[in-house]
């Protein structure tokens, strides 16, 4: 069992190499204003494509940028992006424009930042990554040496998934409280390595389901949380039940086979609620948000077979050295039955039994109040302002938001389809100055017209940043108010989009679902749960516990 499990394993890596995709961030809003403009901006704007690399130019504290060494320096990379060294070639994604920085739009009141839109060819995924650094590169070498700090931000700068610091600190964590638990390295070793080896091979599944469907970014993380922490979970229950039938007198391979049937069991019931619970995602209607469910449930369920698999194969090689190399500087636990009576877990056990009803009424009123503060929750997604400072995409948008303002970062596009009424974009434009005047708009732009003058984008930068709530206030008003009376009986469609309007979006999709979602888990508890206890009252309990543990959940994060 042991050999096979790793020959499946290495013939994944195999398959992985060979026809293995790659991540590639796309986010879509079926039926969304948000969605209805960029689907006009990608058939009508054709030039605009690709991604964009902001290129932000900061000079030191109180100096400007317009010195001529620091101006020649910076002119002279941006002519540098626009030659044949950096152009599109082949299948390789290249620089189709670079901006000026020093125009009147792109260089701050103070003089001391700048910036310059760098248009690529076509969308950068995870394997153009090196395209991208190699520019960052020339620029950030070209402006260092005349005191140009050089930063960038934009949909073409996407760091490459760092797993590792969170990771380790958390397997460092585990590996504490299961030495806590086991009293023996071996032992303690066991789960974490299980965990290891069922993320490696989730993510062998990953890029290879990457292969013949988009999976966004997020989706490995998530995989890993999932897969590290129902990895070490699960393989606790079989460890545990192991050692627990080799004290009581068990031959190592009876014991692993009892684990198997009886903590084996449990991890595979355990296992199917939750991977079924997460492909639930898909009832909020948005791919991306599928993917993830689907990403999660490939790792709970990969978790599960490797646990009931290669963990009691190895566990049955093992037997009594399972026990070995214990921790000299903690007592070695007892796990025979009798002990286990005298624990401190049981203890507690038969207290909360012994006091049934003031534990239960306390607890229930106190969960509830958490949940009831779930309600104060608002919904949103992170951009590269909540990044860690020490990404250049960060430091980017710091430096835009002090250059120009920190609605800068968030500008909301209002997309019109023209249908034939020529004055709607100037009457949207219009509207939205009127705004403008009461503090709400930093500023607005003309009307953008395709070739065809079909379609108009006017780009409206809020005088909040992208996060304020008061942000999300304007796309609310510019929707519910501005929108309607500059089309108000005519025929041009309005949409108002952008990074903001796409998380309202998203919100309001999410609470719309949310009930359809919230009941599917709870049918799929009840009815996995029923299979498992055959009692109708044990899987009630257990499912109304679950939507009572997720709303308490919202509600620590909301207090948070």
């Amino acid at each position: 069992m042991i050999l096979s499990s790793l020959a499946v394993i290495a013939l994944l890596f195999v398959l992985v190499v060979m026809v293995g995709g790659s991540l590639k961030d796309e986010f879509e809003i079926p039926g969304s204003d948000t969605q209805r403009a960029t689907d006009l901006i990608e058939s009508e704007f054709a030039s605009e494509q690709g991604s964009v690399l902001n290129l932000v130019f900061a000079a030191p504290e109180g100096e400007r940028l317009d010195t001529p060494e620091r101006k020649a320096a910076i002119e002279g990379v941006i002519a540098k992006l626009k030659t044949s060294e950096f152009a599109p070639s082949g299948d390789t994604v290249g620089i189709d424009s670079v901006g000026d920085p020093f125009s009147d739009f792109t260089f701050s009141d103070s003089g001391r930042i700048a910036y310059a839109q760098a248009q690529f060819s076509d969308v950068i995924e995870t394997k153009d990554r090196s395209r991208v650094v190699a520019v960052e590169g020339a620029v950030r070498d070209a402006v260092a040496s005349s005191g140009v700090l050089a930063e960038f931000n934009g949909d073409a700068e996407f760091p490459p998934i760092e797993q590792g610091t969170q990771e380790l600190l958390g397997f460092l964590a585990a590996f504490i409280v299961l030495l806590i638990v086991f009293r023996t390295l071996v032992a303690t070793s066991i789960p974490i390595a299980l965990a290891l080896v069922a993320v490696g091979t989730a993510f062998m599944l990953l890029f290879l389901l990457a292969g013949l469907t988009t999976i966004n970014t997020i989706t490995p993380i998530l995989v890993s949380m999932i897969g590290i922490g129902v990895g070490i979970d699960y393989s606790l229950f079989i460890v545990t039940r192991v050692r627990q039938l080799l004290a009581e007198g068990m031959s190592p391979c009876d014991a692993a086979a009892e684990a198997g049937a009886s903590a084996g069991r449990a991890v595979i019931f355990a296992g199917l609620t939750v991977a079924i619970s997460v492909t639930g995602l898909a009832f909020f209607g948005l791919d991306f948000v599928t993917k993830l469910g689907i990403g999660g449930a490939l790792g709970v369920l990969t978790t599960v077979l490797i646990a009931n698999s290669l963990l009691i194969a190895v566990l049955a090689k093992l037997g009594h050295k399972v026990d070995r190399l214990k921790v000299p500087f903690l007592k070695p636990i007892d796990d025979s039955e009798a002990a286990r009576q005298h624990s401190l877990i049981a203890r507690w056990g038969r207290f909360v039994t012994s006091h049934a009803k003031p534990v239960f009424w306390i607890l229930l009123a106190f969960g509830l109040v958490l949940a009831a503060s779930s309600a104060l929750v608002r919904l949103g997604a992170s951009d590269q302002g909540t990044q860690p400072t020490e990404q250049t995409a960060r430091r980017a948008y710091d430096l835009l938001a002090e250059g120009f303002g920190p609605g800068f970062n968030g500008p909301i596009p209002i997309v019109v389809d023209v249908n034939g009424d020529e004055q709607a974009p100037q009457r949207v434009y219009e509207g939205v100055q009127a705004l403008g005047e009461q503090g709400d708009v930093a500023s607005v732009g003309e009307p953008q017209f395709n070739d065809s003058k079909s379609v108009a984008i006017v780009f409206v930068t809020p005088d909040s940043a992208p996060q304020d709530e008061a942000t999300a206030d304007l796309v609310d008003h510019l929707r519910a108010d501005v929108v309607p009376a500059a089309t108000d009986g005519r025929p041009a469609a309005v949409y108002v989009s952008g990074l903001n309007a796409a998380f309202i979006d998203i919100a309001d999709r999410i609470m719309e679902r949310l009930p359809l979602f919230l009941l599917y888990v709870v049918g799929v508890t009840f009815i996995v749960l029923a299979m498992a206890f055959r009692s109708i009252v044990v899987s009630l309990t257990a499912a109304i516990t679950t939507i009572l543990s997720a709303f308490i959940g919202f509600g620590v994060l909301t207090l948070v």
